[in-house]
């Protein structure tokens, strides 16, 4: 399809600022995958972490409790609890 020098001139800078509104988009829509990849991967690796390291946590705490147990009264157990430095000073 040929369109009339005049038409095509008058399009031109149309077709022009499409194809760069289009470019424009595609990188966008690129930059914001590759940025929520990158997310879920940094949130990824934290959680992995912080669950690891609650389980550590939790372990040391009944380690704790088994050993603090023989030294306490008949019938009472020991129950430890990881307390914030925010709820400790309440």
């Amino acid at each position: 399809m040929s369109f009339p020098s005049t038409e095509a001139a008058e399009q031109s800078p149309f077709v022009l600022r499409a194809e760069r509104a289009l470019q424009s988009l595609k990188q966008n829509v690129t930059d914001h995958v590759a940025r929520e990849s990158r997310l879920r991967r940094v949130y990824g690796e934290w959680q992995e972490t912080w669950l690891s390291r609650a389980e550590q946590l939790r372990q040391q705490i009944s380690e704790l409790e088994a050993r603090l147990a023989p030294w306490m009264p008949r019938g009472e157990s020991v129950r430890l609890a990881v307390v914030s430095r925010n709820e400790e000073a309440n």
